[in-house]
């Protein structure tokens, strides 16, 4: 009973007081053993308080028939005729034979089809139509639709939805879209639909949800969905809806619209600030991946039911309107990423309570992060990537919270569980104390509570993007309280000092840690290594001044994708993977590790590979018989020994077909022949001077062509300082004057310095490959 307690709390929200007061109830009777009566109190109480709501849902639901799944032959029977041949033409149209779910239409006497048994057709008697039938709605989603909306569409008067999703569908939105003055939900999504959004839809004043998204829509976004509807005076009237600015002025008209979704179009100009003054229902502002530029207007501030607003991938610029931070304080999501918005993010930001989702990455934004942003308590996603953002991380990001929402049920369970608790407070609870950590762990093994628990931990931080700022100070200990904390990437700053030991400790489900080019130093904390065995994917600590030793903990990590110590001070050996089986890029470069190297044959999803620069000493590495995804692969500036370096490249450019890039330059005992697998594709640059490579070159295979080689094959080659003899492959010598060959513009450049013979080419020859023999 408590999980239901605690859904029913989550779903109703503060408007349902009846509820709230019948919470109280329970409080009031938990020491009395009372709960099961004051639980069946609580949803009779809540259901009569809200008989209204019951009726409308009612007389909705017997409004609407839906004829895909129970047919109303009677119904068919008194559609409007009009309808009925509005139906066959849009079927036509569409190429109804090719529907995944075809329309059964009577081709003998069409109009006697049963048109509202159609898939996805709904059929009802609405009380707007003095209860005559009519079809209500239509929703056309994923049934392989191909042509254009006929204009007889504009017959359909009683449509109330109306939806193309996932549909190949061309051609413009007919402009006989606003004669249905009863839609209130219009979609077209994912289809070829081109042209500039109607300014008729601004007739369409009970439209409340309008999604034209991820299709081909250029021009401007109709300002007039916003604008106030006037009232029928003939000298305004006439030119009504002639005015066209950014975003069709026309859409302003739509003072019942709560959600407008304008995704992934080529939409232009700037955001209608009428907008702001006439759409006081408008929860959700969504135009992502468009072209939009200018300002997000001042007059925004005045849509305080706005939940949602999401302008990401645009060409907005300007600061972020103060009186929206004051006013929309109902605000759940805003996502402005990818613009070139300025300014800072101002402490009125504290106004927006009930913010779950914060992305400003990659824009012009500067200033300190406000504390105020840091203490709100229902943060989920932050992203202030790619700014321009200084000062330290303000520590309160960190502190653990538990947020209650304003639930009293939920805030009773906190109450009885949690009796010597520290502050509990009906807004929130923040437990910072082990004793608290304690009671909650014990709780989990209490079925009877895990509900409840799971919901205190669901509104915590999990992402914090803060990279490619100009941060400085320490990383905050009080990060290290984040227990759900999924993802935190901090690269590219100006952090110093060391990182707590502190940190690491509760995150059990981190996947991604990036504090890769910053000034850290010290030793990275023990719990990093230890609780990244089971969900660590992306580490990366590059480019710092780390030291210690590679923990061994690393070879118990599973989920391990991209491992990244590179430019740092570790020292000790390199531990074993065989237990990270998804492993991608590996890259340990510039450090002072020594010893051999540990067997990839678990790695073959290794792509990158970087063991470069470090003291090892062993032979070459063993690598499974199939590693298909590897590009790089750099073994330079070590002490290798090994005398097989023939059969190790054959090996090597056998089980990785897609290999780019391999270097093996200065190390001196690696001994052997070049093979002429070394021509195979895709190969593009061998770097292998200073080494004890001997011999010939192999002869190019007769089979490649010269332009293979420029396109498919060696584009650098550094063979200096080794004893190599005979002369260079004449494949790789065109005799051709440059003028016939103008689109090879690179001439073949070498020298063939402490070799032991010198290879006959004539400098005058144009050359495809760029190589270097120094």
């Amino acid at each position: 009973m408590q999980i239901k307690i605690v859904f029913f709390v989550l779903k109703l929200g503060k408007k349902s007081q009846g509820l709230l007061s019948s919470c109280a109830v329970i409080q009031k009777n938990l020491k009395e053993k009372k709960i099961k009566i004051s639980v069946k109190y609580m949803y009779m109480r809540w259901f009569m308080l809200n008989i209204p709501l019951w009726l409308f849902v009612l007389s909705q639901l017997a409004c609407y028939s839906r004829g895909a799944t129970t047919g109303n032959s009677s119904l068919s029977e008194e559609l409007p005729l009009e309808e009925k041949l509005a139906l066959v033409k849009l079927y036509n149209s569409t190429n109804g034979p090719g529907w995944t779910h075809q329309w059964a239409i009577n081709w003998t006497n069409v109009t006697s089809s049963d048109f509202c048994s159609f898939w996805g057709v709904t059929c009802g008697r609405p009380i707007a139509a003095r209860r005559a039938a009519h079809v209500v709605g239509m929703e056309l989603l994923n049934n392989s639709l191909h042509g254009t909306i006929d204009k007889s569409i504009g017959n359909f008067t009683q449509i109330q939805i109306l939806i193309f999703e996932y549909a190949n569908l061309y051609g413009t939105i007919p402009k006989e879209i606003g004669l249905l003055r009863m839609l209130g939900d219009f979609w077209i999504v994912s289809t070829n639909i081109s042209g500039t959004i109607p300014i008729e839809i601004g007739r369409l004043t009970l439209l409340q949800f309008l999604y034209l998204q991820e299709s081909h829509l250029t021009g401007t976004i109709p300002s007039e969905l916003g604008l106030p509807k006037k009232k029928k005076k003939k000298k305004k009237k006439k030119n009504l809806y002639m005015h066209i600015c950014t975003i069709p002025s026309e859409l302003s008209r739509l003072s019942q619209l709560r959600q407008l979704a304008l995704d992934g179009n080529a939409l232009s100009g700037t955001l209608p600030p009428e907008f702001g003054y006439s759409n006081p229902s408008l929860y959700w502002i969504s135009a992502t991946e468009n072209q939009l530029e200018g300002s997000i207007p001042e007059s925004y501030g005045n849509l305080k039911s706005l939940t949602t607003f999401d302008l990401a991938m645009n060409r907005l610029s300007g600061s972020i309107p103060s009186s929206m931070f004051q006013n929309c304080t109902r605000m759940t999501t805003f996502m402005a990423s990818f613009n070139s918005l300025t300014g800072t993010i101002s402490s009125f930001i504290s106004h927006w309570r009930f913010l779950v989702v914060l992305f400003l990455g990659s824009n012009r934004l500067h200033g300190t992060i406000p504390v105020e942003l840091a203490q709100l308590s229902l943060l989920v996603e932050v992203d202030l990537s790619d700014n321009f953002f200084n000062g330290t991380i303000p520590p309160q990001f960190g502190f653990e919270r538990i947020y209650i929402h304003m639930y009293i049920c939920i805030y009773i369970y906190v109450y009885v569980h949690f009796e010597h608790a520290p502050t509990c407070t009906l807004g929130e609870v923040i437990c910072k104390e082990e004793s608290a950590r304690g009671e909650i762990s014990s709780l989990m093994q209490d079925e009877a509570v895990h509900a409840t628990v799971f919901i205190f931990y669901f509104f915590v931080l999990t992402m914090l993007s803060l990279q490619e700022n100009a941060l400085t100070g320490s990383i905050p200990a009080e990060l290290g309280n984040l227990s759900s904390l999924v993802s935190l990437l901090l690269r590219e700053n100006e952090l110093s000092g060391t990182m707590s030991e502190y940190l690491g400790k509760y995150w059990k489900v981190m996947e991604g840690l990036d504090v890769s080019s910053n000034q850290l130093t010290g030793t990275v904390p023990t719990w990093i290594w230890t609780n990244g065995q089971n969900m660590m994917r992306v580490l990366n600590l590059a480019n710092n001044s780390f030291e210690g030793t590679l923990d061994k903990e690393l070879e118990q990590w599973t989920a391990l994708i991209s491992l990244d110590v590179s430019h740092n001070q570790f020292m000790g050996t390199l531990p074993s993977f065989a237990n990270s089986r998804t492993l991608a890029q590996l890259s340990v470069s510039n450090n002072q590790l020594h010893g051999s190297f540990p067997l990839f044959t678990n790695n073959s999803q290794l792509a990158l590979l970087s063991l470069d620069n470090n003291h090892f000493s062993a032979s070459l590495p063993v690598f499974p018989t199939q590693m298909r995804n590897l590009i790089s692969l750099t073994l330079h500036n070590n002490k290798l020994v090994d005398h097989h370096l023939h059969s190790w490249l054959d090996h090597l450019f056998a089980c990785a077909p897609r290999l780019n890039i391999l270097t093996l330059f200065n190390n001196h005992h690696l001994v052997g022949t070049i093979p002429s697998s070394l021509y195979r594709p895709p190969l593009q640059a061998f770097i292998s001077h200073n080494c004890g490579i001997y011999g010939e070159l192999p002869s190019v295979p007769s089979s490649s062509s010269l332009h293979d080689l420029n396109n498919n094959s060696l584009q650098f080659v550094s063979l200096s300082q080794n004893y190599l003899s005979g002369t260079l492959p004449k494949r790789w010598i065109s005799t051709s004057s440059s003028s016939s060959n103008s689109n090879h513009t690179e001439w073949f450049h070498f020298s063939f310095q402490q070799n032991t013979a010198r290879l006959n080419v004539s400098a005058s020859f144009l050359i495809f490959i760029y190589i270097y023999i120094y």
